[in-house]
């Protein structure tokens, strides 16, 4: 199973620079949404222990243990509601250097190297990912399993993540991921990350984690345009208040449909010629608003492709990933446009991906595209998003939603 390299498709490692660019802190964010949130933050907020490492700073020496929900542990106790085994044994050594000192997390599909400070942000990840993954695996068709745990590295320092980035890549790739504001990327099938606030850094890990799993398994990398479209479409979420587990909702992404909507309001909106045929660091040089904008038009393209047109264009989404977990993709392009066999990301190479995959005519998928995108960004439409429900539902829309009262 092939893990991609450094190269061009590996911008999972450089292209997050754009994401990260746009996720900003949500409160001060241009994007941010006026209606309610229930986030991340949220999740554990009572201090309650939720994980067996609760007692266990960066620094300690600690036993290995294994809890599963509801057993009662040395360390502590874990919720029923949080029945993901974690067994968490000491991360010294190694690339960390300096004497330094962490834990792994490990769950049946994550080994979660962490020298995080906030003990609550450290027992909420291994739930989120395992509840995650089975997101990626099932949300639009049934994708296999890793050939082994996949690794995600999370330091409570930006200080920690810049020596493990410099001791872990190239120096010319680490110098790329140093210059990031707000650092993260994915190589090689591995995200690493830094405590950026417990919501930024659940909702990062799980963008992130969608490109470490198609890393991981996909034997041909989709598109850059539509990897960064379905890491966006998984993003969606919201906390159960009660429990704490993360329920996944795929329209729920107020950070999306605000931006999206702002900027279809300002009629600000990027091409999508240049949508699909350009990568996301040609929009560095523009103002944050040009990368805000672009994740959130892939967002809507997302959706686009699993709901739009009555359903019309899943099936062939569905058969594309698929044709990734093979390796075919570029070989169905070739057979259906009987051309050369070529890979599905360069110039010109989005027309031929849509060409094969959804719909011959491009200028076709493009105003059926746009059609879409007005009618969920409709007054009202907040509403449905909020509940993480889809706005072409009849009865989702309330034109009331937000407006000032009285």
């Amino acid at each position: 199973m092939s893990r991609h390299d450094l190269g061009p498709r590996a911008i999972a490692a450089v292209v997050m620079l754009a994401w990260l660019a746009a996720c900003a802190p949500r409160s001060g964010s241009p994007s941010a949404s006026t209606a309610p949130r229930q986030d991340a933050a949220t999740a554990g907020a009572s201090g309650a222990s939720t994980s067996p490492s609760s007692n266990a700073s960066p620094g300690a020496t600690i036993a290995p243990t294994t809890v599963a929900g509801g057993s009662a542990v040395a360390a502590g106790e874990m919720p029923g509601s949080m029945p993901v085994p974690v067994t968490v044994t000491p991360w010294q050594g190694e690339v960390i250097g300096g004497g330094l000192r962490g834990v792994v997390l490990a769950t049946r599909n994550y080994r979660l190297h962490s020298t995080l400070r906030d003990q609550e942000l450290q027992d909420l990840l291994p739930q989120t990912m395992e509840s995650a993954f089975k997101h990626y695996r099932t949300a639009i068709v049934d994708l296999p399993l890793p050939t082994e745990p996949m690794r995600t590295y999370v330091f409570g320092s930006r200080s920690e993540w810049n020596r493990f980035t410099q001791a872990r890549l190239s120096a010319e790739e680490a110098q790329k991921m140093l210059r990031l504001r707000r650092g993260a990327y994915t190589a090689n099938g591995e995200v690493v990350l830094h405590d950026l606030g417990r919501t930024d850094t659940i909702f990062l890990a799980i963008h992130e984690g969608w490109h470490q799993y198609s890393q991981s398994v996909f034997r041909e990398p989709l598109p850059i345009w539509l990897e960064e479209a379905l890491a966006t479409y998984m993003e969606g979420h919201r906390v159960d208040g009660e429990t704490g587990e993360v329920v996944f909702l795929p329209w729920r992404n107020l950070e999306r449909f605000g931006e999206l909507r702002a900027r279809a309001r300002r009629d600000e909106l990027i091409p999508i010629a240049d949508l699909l045929d350009r990568p996301p660091q040609a929009f560095l040089s523009g103002s944050t608003g040009g990368l805000l904008t672009y994740y959130a038009q892939l967002w809507a393209l997302s959706q686009f492709l699993v709901n739009g047109e009555g359903g019309r264009y899943r099936g062939g989404l569905e058969r594309l990933l698929m044709d990734a977990v093979d390796g075919s993709i570029s070989s169905r392009i070739a057979h259906a446009t009987g051309g050369p066999r070529r890979r599905a990301f360069g110039p010109g190479a989005s027309r031929l991906v849509i060409a094969t995959y959804f719909n011959a005519d491009f200028d076709a998928f493009v105003r059926e595209y746009d059609a879409f995108l007005e009618r969920i960004i409709q007054r009202g439409a907040g509403s449905a998003i909020w509940r993480g429900r889809s706005p072409l539902e009849p009865d989702a829309i309330d034109e009331s939603f937000g407006r000032p009262r009285g």
